[in-house]
């Protein structure tokens, strides 16, 4: 019979904070350099928008094996999971530059804390997805019998 400790420490809850956090440190490794090469480039003259854009699509590319294999430990076909996986941060995308748009364009607020505050709304949206679509636990017949 396991211990308290054991099951509290394999419970769902406990495992779904573990991914949080790990997806934590990736995303704020990730976001924080690509958020520093985003003010880099938008000090250059580049446009907010543009910027936002390419970094993006380089978040996503960075960010998909470190979750796959490390936040999630998943070992299901990649292919699948990859279209998901871009579907997902396209969705995020999409939910970025509306928050950029409603905070820049309509409310005036300036880009840099708007894209800042932006990061952290589409990180918890992109967290859920990937976790229960993306990247779903599988859960064993043994499993079900505790």
């Amino acid at each position: 019979m396991p211990n308290k400790l054991t099951s509290t420490l394999q419970s769902p809850k406990t495992k779904t904070i573990w991914q949080f956090l790990r997806y934590s440190i990736v995303g704020l490794i990730s976001n924080g350099l690509l958020y520093i090469i985003y003010l880099g480039l938008t000090w250059e003259g580049m446009g907010y928008m543009t910027a936002m854009s390419l970094l993006y699509i380089t978040g996503t590319a960075i960010t998909f094996h470190a979750n796959r294999n490390w936040t999630f430990n998943n070992k299901d076909v990649p292919l699948p999971q990859l279209i998901k996986y871009i579907l997902t941060y396209a969705l995020g995308y999409l939910f970025n530059l509306l928050i950029l748009w409603l905070g820049v364009i309509y409310l005036k607020f300036q880009h840099q804390p708007t894209q800042g505050f932006a990061i952290i709304l589409v990180a918890f949206f992109i967290f859920l997805v990937l976790k229960f679509w993306v990247f779903p636990q599988r859960t064993s017949k043994t499993e079900h019998k505790n």
